[in-house]
């Protein structure tokens, strides 16, 4: 995918933010992945419910026009949509079962946990993006700074 560490890597910066006092952690899976199976799908859903964190966005992978995937015709490689959203349906009734509530598309948390932010997305409140090619709502009006 392209990332600099290991889905291991990662599990170590759960722990080590654990460890650090930390009680309040997400992790993103990706779905639909090149040669991704529902298995493997549903085996990455349970190494992070096995991490014992209290939110999980589960997003499936869309390859848009001029990005390095695109360009590598990556998509051939990936599941085909309706595999992909057979997946998402495994991996969310996996997290369901785990007592995390589906509140949002991509967004499961355990009670209490709902992220804000994301939320905030949906009730259209004002939000500020800060960094690269971050996105702001203000004031009714939706922008970014590439």
């Amino acid at each position: 995918m392209g990332r600099i560490h290991t889905a291991q890597q990662g599990a170590d910066a759960v722990a080590m933010a654990k460890n650090a006092g930390f009680d309040n952690i997400s992790v993103d899976i990706m779905i639909g992945t090149p040669n991704q199976t529902p298995a493997d799908a549903l085996a990455m859903c349970q190494m992070a419910v096995d991490l014992d964190i209290q939110h999980i966005s589960a997003y499936m992978l869309k390859i848009e026009d001029g990005t390095p995937f695109a360009i590598g015709q990556m998509a051939q490689h990936c599941p085909d949509s309706d595999a992909t959203a057979d997946s998402y349906t495994e991996v969310s009734n996996m997290l369901t079962a785990h007592g995390f509530d589906h509140y949002e598309i991509s967004n499961f948390a355990k009670k209490g946990y709902q992220s804000r932010h994301n939320n905030s997305y949906w009730v259209l409140q004002d939000y500020l993006g800060i960094g690269p090619s971050a996105y702001s709502y203000m004031n009714g009006k939706r922008f970014h700074f590439p």
